[in-house]
């Protein structure tokens, strides 16, 4: 299966620029009055990697801070209907082809024991309308497929094979990040349960402010807000940003994905993995999944149906009721033929409305263009970002949350090493 979130096609557009020079300079650490060297702010996988690469370069004088009382961000896991099953980040996507390189996230995966099986979009499909069962898979969606892959490279948009690996690990798929902090993390380099009101940012150091009216400053700091925090202004950063990353951060969008889980007493559904349901409504409940497979929850009478874009906006603002109503309303067009019960269990997360994220994952709109994903990525003085978004080759994926992570610490660590410190690439007029 090709990444279902990012089945979005974009435009890129060419535009003049003025470059800004981007001098080198000595780092400067003195760090008289600071409580630390780097705050890295958010425990995702951006966050953690971040961390471990300070870590790796010699620096331990750094604290990591969570809103949440656990590290993983957009990795979260819930109990249901006595199974664990994923509400964010679900699959790794792309392992490795041949002695290729391999995908980070697959790497840890395998480090830590996480357990996966392979999911098949495309062998494992039966299809659906507003009559029941009916086969337009070779006519309709063959087609669509091809000439969506003729458009998009899926080699720079995603990965490293055509291989997606579900996690199916009753620890949650969060386990191997939270496996892979505790290897290097302190105790005195973690604050769980620590929600940041703002950042104050110089070209001297930064300053987070918490809830709780306590703060940490620090000589360099890393935010791994996601996109939708930074639009949302959901945290206050003083001073403002300049123009050219207020504009960038504002053309960027924020995709959200809405994994709606319901469990029966027995499965009555497709033998497939996935099945489409084409409804006249544009994005009704179109994509459904079966974990009561063999290989995954096998017996667990656990069904799923993703919703994505402006149709997770509108049912965010439903009631689970509501919802569930819908979702079944859907099961019976499906299945006229059959009884089907109420559902036993019934779940899903909000995340437009969730203020720690705003939204699933960043995504290209067709006006947004690559300067643009520079000012995004750009520092401004001490303060730097790391994500899936500023991710030019693999926004929207956890493998490109890995590597800013990485990168930016690097980068990072330069400064405060006394090596060369280096501003990040932007552009003021295009």
């Amino acid at each position: 299966m090709h990444h279902l979130e990012h089945l979005i096609t974009f435009f890129l557009l060419t535009v003049s620029c003025v470059v800004i020079a981007l001098p080198s300079q000595k780092a400067k650490t003195d760090s008289t009055g600071s409580d630390t060297k780097v705050l890295v702010l958010g425990g995702g996988v951006a966050g953690v990697i971040a961390a471990r690469t300070l870590h790796e370069q010699g620096i331990d004088d750094f604290v990591l801070v969570e809103a949440r009382d656990e590290l993983g961000g957009r990795l979260q896991s819930t109990p249901f209907g006595g199974h664990v099953v994923e509400l964010g980040a679900n699959w790794i996507q792309g392992t490795q082809t041949g002695n290729g390189p391999i995908n980070p996230i697959w790497t840890l995966a395998k480090k830590h024991g996480l357990e996966t099986h392979i999911s098949d979009f495309y062998r494992s499909l039966k299809t659906f309308d507003e009559t029941g069962e009916m086969d337009f898979v070779d006519d309709v969606f063959n087609a669509a497929d091809n000439n969506f892959d003729n458009y998009i490279n899926y080699t720079q948009a995603g990965g490293f094979s055509h291989d997606n690996m579900l996690s199916i690990d009753q620890r949650g798929y969060k386990m191997f990040i939270q496996q892979e902090a505790e290897s290097f993390l302190k105790p005195q380099q973690l604050r769980l349960n620590t929600l940041v009101d703002s950042v104050e940012w110089s070209a001297s150091g930064v300053k987070a402010v918490f809830s709780d009216g306590s703060s940490i400053s620090a000589d360099y700091a890393i935010c791994t807000f996601s996109l939708g925090v930074l639009k949302n202004d959901d945290v206050k950063f003083e001073p403002d940003f300049p123009n050219y990353k207020t504009e960038a951060i504002a053309t960027m969008t924020m995709g959200t994905y809405t994994k709606i889980y319901l469990q029966f007493p027995q499965k009555f559904w497709f033998d497939t993995e996935f099945a489409l349901y084409a409804d006249s409504e544009r994005g009704r409940y179109p994509v459904w999944q079966s974990l009561d497979k063999e290989g995954f929850l096998p017996g667990s009478g656990i069904i799923l149906v993703t919703v994505t874009g402006d149709y997770s906006e509108r049912i965010e603002a439903l009631s689970d009721t509501e919802v569930k109503e819908e979702t079944m309303s859907v099961l019976r067009t499906m299945y006229p033929n059959i009884t089907i019960p109420e559902p036993l269990d019934f779940k899903f997360h909000r995340w437009f409305n969730d203020p720690l994220y705003r939204g699933s994952f960043s995504n290209w709109p067709p006006s947004f263009v690559s300067q643009h994903h520079d000012n995004l990525r750009a520092n401004v003085g001490r303060l730097y970002f790391a994500g899936e978004a500023t991710s030019q080759n693999y926004y929207g994926y956890l493998h490109g949350a890995y590597f800013e992570g990485r990168d930016i610490a690097n980068v990072v660590a330069k400064c405060v090493n006394g090596d060369s410190c280096v501003s990040l690439r932007r552009y003021e007029k295009y």
